[in-house]
């Protein structure tokens, strides 16, 4: 249970408090601010156009699925069909901070940063310094005026911005797991394969 408190406090504490900014975008800041994982179930991988094998590329292990098995509760399948890439399984990090209504955008990050403590870095000295252990690369997306945000509706704009995936976000539902690559689905995929790492 303390992992897990460490785990969710500094998740939707410290980083989620970062990630909530919205400095002069229109959309309004809260500290209620809501975290969604858009992240593959093994129904997603299964009907890829690659089938099982597109999972090879996801890789999160049992171990840690087993060690963050609350993350789920914050998990949203992997849909894109508004541009035609639901079957295309995902191996990108985007990070963005969407309004509640999913029709403003006050930035998009596309980076190397997996969602990790080593990767954003934490806290220490009582708040006064950030510790961060590994390094990434990435593009941040703002708006070009730092008063606005990016339109998500699908009007021709010039400030327009398109995410990687379908908003609103589809919540993980009883059913779906996410996709471990490193456990065994005998179920066939739709190219008829089963997946039995070894």
């Amino acid at each position: 249970m303390a992992l897990l408190h460490l785990c969710t406090h500094w998740l939707t504490g410290e980083w989620l408090t970062s990630l909530s900014a919205t400095h002069g975008t229109g959309i309004t800041a809260t500290k209620t601010a809501k975290l969604n994982l858009v992240f593959p179930t093994v129904e997603n991988v299964q009907n890829s156009l690659e089938g099982y094998p597109a999972g090879g590329s996801i890789p999160y292990s049992s171990q840690n699925a087993h060690k963050q098995a609350y993350l789920t509760n914050y998990m949203c399948q992997w849909k894109a069909a508004s541009v035609g890439r639901s079957r295309a399984s995902p191996h990108i990090k985007t990070y963005a901070r969407v309004s509640d209504d999913c029709s403003k955008l006050s930035w998009l990050l596309l980076t190397s940063a997996n969602l990790s403590k080593a990767a954003w870095g934490g806290l220490e000295k009582k708040g006064t310094q950030l510790k961060i252990r590994s390094y990434e690369i990435g593009v941040l997306f703002t708006p070009k005026d730092e008063n606005s945000s990016y339109s998500l509706s699908k009007c021709s704009s010039n400030n327009q911005m398109r995410v990687p995936y379908d908003l609103p976000l589809t919540q993980y539902t009883a059913n779906d797991q996410p996709w471990v690559w490193d456990n065994k689905y005998l179920q066939p995929d739709c190219l008829g394969q089963v997946w039995t790492p070894s």
